[in-house]
């Protein structure tokens, strides 16, 4: 915390960074079960955007985005409209290996179901959430739209499970988009 100004460094750094221009993008690590939306408020409404897997997106808003087991792209997304109440600029994305919503501060939604690896093709897990960050990133940095990098991040995460390693299966964003359209979208 800066005594002279009473924010967190982080939220400091966020404002700094919009002020000067830069698209300001979070991604929440795992946290421990106490953590609340009130934890971040401040460096929240600083940010343009926030990126959250399912687990951490439910810790956080105290709510459960499963129906029957299955995620709910309507529960995210009021889960989702929890977290932008903070201030957040544009947009809240919620991901799991299942599917991705986008909800923008604008009142926009997109959903779209994650893409199925076959049980035989999957090694582990490690560094799925930056892997789907990567690729969201990567379509919005390149103009995609919303559903479009909702799509590339789910492909970039779906990869990374092929591998123990958090990269070493991750190929260019074509390649796992043609090898994640030709397998089955999970529904």
């Amino acid at each position: 915390m800066d005594p002279s100004t009473g924010r967190a460094e982080s939220t400091k750094l966020i404002r700094d960074a919009r002020k000067r221009g830069v698209t300001t993008i979070i991604e929440f690590a795992p946290l421990d079960r106490g953590a609340s939306l009130e934890d971040f408020t401040d460096t929240l409404s600083e940010s343009d955007y926030v990126i959250v897997n399912d687990r951490v997106a439910e810790t956080i808003t105290q709510t459960s985005l499963y129906s029957d087991s299955i995620f709910d792209p309507v529960l995210a997304r009021k889960a989702a409209q929890q977290i932008l109440d903070t201030g957040l600029r544009i947009a809240v994305i919620i991901h799991s290996g299942a599917g991705a919503v986008y909800v923008g501060a604008d009142g926009s939604f997109y959903k779209t179901n994650g893409y199925f690896l076959p049980w035989e093709e999957r090694a582990g897990s490690a560094g799925v959430d930056h892997a789907f960050c990567a690729g969201f990133i990567d379509g919005l940095m390149g103009g995609k739209e919303e559903l479009d990098c909702l799509r590339r991040g789910l492909a970039v995460s779906t990869m990374c499970r092929k591998d123990l390693t958090p990269s070493n299966s991750i190929e260019l964003m074509d390649t796992c988009m043609k090898f994640c359209e030709l397998s089955q979208q999970v529904h």
